[in-house]
């Protein structure tokens, strides 16, 4: 019988392991095991480049911290840096904004699994104090259409054509400098996102001002077949969830807001 060293055995075992991984049955997860693949997400990785993965850790108390002090004036910075620090996988820049607000609730969600953090509310049924534990299974997510195609052009009332993108993280915050830009200039928020939102015009890539002056500029038909299209491919989590009362059983709807005591729930003891 033909005897086997320790050290072919590890060979062995070692070339198993890397002809696996390029088989792609091993999943490396970044920087240790606390980093988890996330599988769905808004866009359905659809509109990054192929192989794209985002791994997600739970937070960290400082995180949370940060997190129950959002306010209007700092909720972009605050989310950006903490995604930038508690996933990997892809540079937050190059983040698309649904999924940027996902993997938020993702967080939140893996966070605190245990069903005995809840989140306090008045129902809206009986008018008693309730409770409800934060789940992924509570949102109702518009994930990316299988038709959506990020290059077609459609043509306006007017003739024009124009392509549709959906808004990354660098595109809000170029938006944020441009209105910052305009000083006491009167700009509509609404319209700098739709601005934001236009990839081309007539074939043609143009700075964000000349694409917000086009809409502003633009014909009221034209300007609704933009929304139109828009309203159609719209994509992200919407803003309402549905929660039951422990008491009476009704089930109320709850905005998703991020406010102290979503990202701070109270452990509740039995």
């Amino acid at each position: 019988m033909k005897m086997v060293s320790v050290d072919e055995e590890a060979t062995k075992a070692a070339q198993v392991i890397l002809d696996s991984i390029k088989d792609e049955k091993v999943k490396q997860i970044p920087e240790g095991d606390n980093y988890w693949l996330v599988n769905d997400i808004v866009t359905k990785y659809k509109l990054y480049p192929e192989g794209t993965e985002i791994y997600a850790r739970p937070l960290k108390v400082i995180e949370v911290k940060k997190l129950a002090s959002l306010n209007e004036s700092n909720a972009d910075f605050i989310l950006n840096d903490i995604l930038k620090k508690a996933t990997r996988g892809l540079n937050i820049e190059d983040m698309y904004v649904a999924d940027k607000i996902y993997l938020t609730l993702f967080l939140r969600a893996n966070t605190f699994k245990d069903s005995s953090y809840v989140v306090n509310y008045t129902c809206n049924k009986c008018e008693k104090e309730s409770s409800y534990h934060f789940g992924l299974d509570l949102l109702k997510i518009n994930f990316l259409p299988d038709d959506y195609d990020p290059h077609k052009e459609y043509e306006l009332f007017n003739k024009d054509k124009i392509s549709i993108r959906f808004l990354r993280v660098k595109d809000d915050i170029e938006a944020s400098r441009f209105r910052e830009s305009a000083g006491n200039a009167e700009i509509d928020d609404d319209i700098v996102t739709m601005a934001s939102m236009i990839s081309t015009i007539n074939g043609s890539s143009v700075p964000l001002h000349q694409k917000y002056l086009y809409l502003v500029e633009l014909d009221a038909e034209s300007f609704i077949d933009i929304t139109s299209y828009m309203e159609k491919y719209s994509i992200g989590v919407e803003p309402i969830m549905n929660v039951v009362c422990s008491n009476c059983g009704g089930t109320s709807p709850m905005g998703i807001t991020f406010h102290p005591a979503f990202f701070v729930p109270t452990r509740r003891f039995e």
